[in-house]
């Protein structure tokens, strides 16, 4: 059965990179894949990406080597356990605020005894080269759970939410956390108390011996993210990509 090498990475204490994917295309989902990141998650939170889809792309990360993650739009039972049925290697969730709602990640991420994750399908057994009966018997132990803070409340407990059992990875949403404090991102960097919440993060995760994630717009970033302990670190989506690329040029040849 393959292994999750994004979790071994992270439980090593290595820095990880990748990239967002809300386009629903298998080509673009393999090219990035070729480039070398660590992971990428399929944002099935923002974008209006079907099951066909997740699953497809899913499968092109991991024939290149990367782990697919799946963020989904909700906490809820049904949609964590389509994610990891369409072959996902772990899930995202956001808007986790409290410790009980992590537990409920868990739950429902994790086959009995360990969590209420029904079995049947055949898309997870595929997607980690390997028969029904092994997959859902090493599951548990190769699924990434990551549940993001994006409040003031779930900054504040990220101590007792990493301390769930079966949670891997808090990973910070700047954007809604920013919101929650008040303030426009742009503007939360240069605020003390945003700034505060956001090393809290780091220092949950290295008391609890597990990993913090954080986006990062620019390498620059990335670098200071990762220097400040995040090991979980987002350089972009696919369309935002695209678009930079495609504006550098025109803007180049003077158009618009």
């Amino acid at each position: 059965m393959r292994e999750n090498r994004l979790l071994r990475q992270l439980r090593g204490g290595e820095t990880t990179y990748g990239l967002g994917l809300g386009l629903p295309s298998y080509p673009v989902a393999e090219a990035l894949a070729r480039q070398g990141y660590d992971w990428f998650y399929v944002d099935g939170q923002h974008y209006p990406l079907t099951y066909e889809q997740m699953a497809l792309m899913c499968s092109a990360i991991w024939a290149n080597g990367a782990t697919p993650i799946v963020r989904v739009p909700w906490f809820g039972l049904d949609h964590i356990q389509r994610a990891l049925d369409a072959g996902a290697g772990g899930v995202m969730v956001p808007v986790v605020n409290t410790p009980e709602e992590a537990a409920a990640v868990v739950q429902a991420a994790k086959f009995p005894p360990r969590g209420i994750r029904s079995k049947g399908g055949m898309l997870h057994a595929a997607a980690f080269n390997t028969n029904a009966a092994t997959y859902y018997e090493r599951a548990n132990d190769e699924t990434l759970v990551s549940v993001q803070l994006e409040t003031r409340e779930a900054i504040l407990r990220a101590e007792e939410i990493l301390s769930v059992e079966g949670v891997d990875v808090v990973s910070v949403g700047p954007n809604d956390l920013a919101a929650s404090f008040g303030y426009a991102e742009a503007d939360a960097w240069q605020q003390d108390d945003f700034v505060s919440a956001i090393h809290g993060a780091v220092t949950a995760a290295e008391r609890t011996g597990k990993a913090a994630g954080i986006a990062a717009r620019t390498v620059e970033q990335a670098r200071e993210r990762a220097a400040d302990g995040y090991r979980m670190v987002t350089l972009g989506t696919d369309l935002g990509i695209l678009a930079d690329a495609a504006g550098s040029m025109a803007q180049e040849l003077g158009l618009g």
